[in-house]
């Protein structure tokens, strides 16, 4: 295990690995950046739910201090990963377009007609 879970506890090892990997047993992040970017970005199809996935990652960072990040784009709610919107810093927007896109489109193209707009 990476680290201490911090307000929880368990027994099982891979439990244990899991929650350090995802950034809640330490929770290392001191901006919404950092916490975004600990996972490759946060689930954030429920905005309100992607904002309490920043700070289940991180320590001192508050609801206002998410919103701010969004207002001055130094995190972009944007559709990557799983075909779902996904809160990623504005840092990697371009990289992981670049890598993703290209499955995005192909799946995008495999809809039935008027399912999607081109």
């Amino acid at each position: 295990m990476s680290g201490r879970l911090v307000g929880m506890s368990t027994t099982d090892p891979i439990l244990a690995e899991r929650a350090a990997r995802h950034g809640f047993a330490t929770r290392p992040a001191t901006d919404v950046a950092t916490a975004a970017a600990t996972v490759c970005g946060i689930q954030a199809q429920d905005s309100q739910a992607s904002r309490l996935g920043v700070r289940s990652r991180s320590m001192g960072v508050t609801e206002k201090d998410v919103l701010a990040a969004i207002e001055q784009r130094s995190v972009v709610r944007t559709w990557l990963m799983r075909n779902t919107i996904h809160l990623v810093p504005a840092d990697d927007v371009r990289w992981m377009t670049a890598l993703l896109g290209p499955m995005i489109r192909r799946r995008s193209n495999r809809l039935p007609k008027g399912k999607h707009k081109k």
